[in-house]
């Protein structure tokens, strides 16, 4: 991928576009569901685009796509420029040069997110909406237990030469009960 954008930042320059900055983000996610003992919702989704901010004689263009093709990102690129031919002029602007050596490699992903098996997942799910079944008999109802989890991968590249990227991931779990004594139920969402 990082040949296509360094492709793009040599063809903005060959175009005189003027300076350049490009964005890219990846990210995929997991929700998963259960209701009464059964998985109700089980969601997988994915997502990409890469986002082109050039500014030439102080004025700012912006172009978006998550068409990652050459062409494509051509489009997104002569876009980009056509945008800044119509913004006012605004000496603010500016692509920073953020250095080379000025950010640490960070480890923010935890491999044992992705590598614990979906049945483990929706397992914690089920047994959680068990344990606030089990929990009190006033727990009438558990609307919904539910495990979820990302990852997200940023790259920044630019015309002044920076390249960095980063990578995270995380999960969780939450659950929501309604619990009933004499008439009244009560919910953490209704009051």
């Amino acid at each position: 991928m990082d040949h296509l954008f360094e492709e793009l930042l040599d063809r903005a320059k060959k175009e005189d576009a003027g300076e350049i900055e490009l964005i890219y983000l990846q990210d995929r996610g997991l929700k998963i569901r259960v209701f009464e003992g059964k998985v109700d919702t089980f969601k997988v989704a994915r997502s990409c685009g890469l986002g082109i901010r050039l500014i030439k004689e102080g004025r700012c263009g912006l172009a978006y796509t998550e068409k990652l093709d050459p062409a494509s990102l051509q489009n997104t690129l002569k876009l980009a420029i056509a945008n800044s031919q119509i913004n006012p002029i605004d000496l603010c602007h500016q692509i920073m040069n953020y250095g080379h050596d000025s950010f640490p490699e960070m480890d923010l992903v935890d491999n044992r997110i992705e590598k614990r098996e979906v049945e483990a997942k929706i397992g914690l799910a089920l047994a959680m909406e068990q344990m606030a079944r089990d929990y009190d008999p006033r727990i009438i109802n558990v609307p919904f237990s539910t495990y979820f989890e990302g990852w997200r991968e940023i790259r920044l590249l630019n015309s002044k030469g920076f390249c960095g990227a980063y990578q995270n991931n995380g999960g969780g779990a939450a659950i929501e009960v309604m619990a009933k004594k004499d008439d009244e139920i009560k919910s953490p969402y209704k009051y």
